[in-house]
């Protein structure tokens, strides 16, 4: 087998475990990601309106007191939408990492006359492979930030340009 042919073989593989379902969360995320952007945008506008249509004044001290403690809960569990949460960071950078060295081992694959040798390195990959892939199915995509989902762009981009620049070389 020929070096791009090897090549080739090996990208084939690595973007059939990415899009198998081994991205950031478990559902297809480069075909949603605008569609659920656009749908949690017009969601939040939507509860903005009618929180701002609703005249109605709380009928006692109590239940005032109840909406305020409801808020006061609501506002600290929300996430700016410029942050990145560390868990989500870790993950990705994981995620990028682990394909920066499965780019370096598979440029160091196609130059080897002896692949069979590799097979101990390649197979330790393959776990740190599952490992960064299970850190992002632990991230629920519903629940990204705004800032979060750019970074999951960028890492994601930078990933397949590595990729590519690695298949080409």
């Amino acid at each position: 087998m020929s070096g791009r042919s090897k090549w080739m073989a090996g990208l084939l593989l690595i973007l059939l475990l990415i899009f198998a379902g081994v991205g950031c969360g478990k559902g297809n995320h480069t075909g949603n990601v605008k569609k659920e952007t656009e749908t949690a945008i017009a969601e939040a506008t939507q509860e903005k309106e009618t929180e701002a249509s609703a005249t109605e004044e709380p009928e006692t001290k109590e239940q005032e007191t109840e909406e305020h403690e409801t808020e006061a809960q609501e506002t600290e569990n929300v996430l700016s939408e410029d942050e990145i949460r560390p868990e989500v960071k870790e993950a990705l950078d994981s995620y990028e990492e682990m394909m920066n060295e499965y780019c370096d081992f598979m440029e160091k694959y196609s130059e080897s006359d002896d692949v069979a040798s590799m097979m101990g390195e390649y197979l330790e990959m393959m776990k740190v492979y599952a490992d960064a892939s299970e850190k992002l199915d632990q991230i629920d995509d519903k629940e990204l930030t705004d800032a979060e989902l750019m970074y999951y762009l960028e890492v994601t981009n930078r990933v397949e340009k590595r990729l590519l620049e690695a298949s080409a070389g």
